[in-house]
């Protein structure tokens, strides 16, 4: 299923009131394909025994285990997280004139007389 249009001007960001283009997302398409390819693996599995995988291999042991140790393992939740960081980051830095003239708002309200 192709889900790299999740990127695409067309996509619910405009509606979320951020500035995303194409030329700023760079490699947005292929992470956002991937985070839903390992979501697809988790959400939608099948009920059938798959083979385990190799985990870890060193001289003396050989350690298996399921697809889904490799596929939600730490170094995969690094990724989605620092690419998690960087889309909320540029939605910050990038946000639509009413979005920001809403955030001023509401941090005005916040602050006091004494700020």
């Amino acid at each position: 299923m192709e889900r790299s249009g999740l990127c695409r001007a067309s996509h619910p960001w405009g509606r979320y009131g951020f500035k995303v283009s194409g030329r700023d997302q760079g490699h947005w398409p292929t992470e956002v394909e991937w985070l839903f390819r390992l979501r697809d693996r988790g959400v939608h599995h099948g009920e059938e025994l798959r083979p385990l995988v190799e985990e870890m291999r060193t001289d003396q042991v050989v350690v298996f285990a399921p697809p889904e140790a490799k596929t939600f393992s730490a170094e995969n939740a690094r990724r989605a997280a620092d690419f998690a960081k960087e889309v909320i980051g540029h939605c910050m830095q990038h946000p639509k004139p009413a979005t920001a003239e809403w955030a001023g708002m509401r941090l005005s309200s916040l602050e006091g007389p004494d700020d």
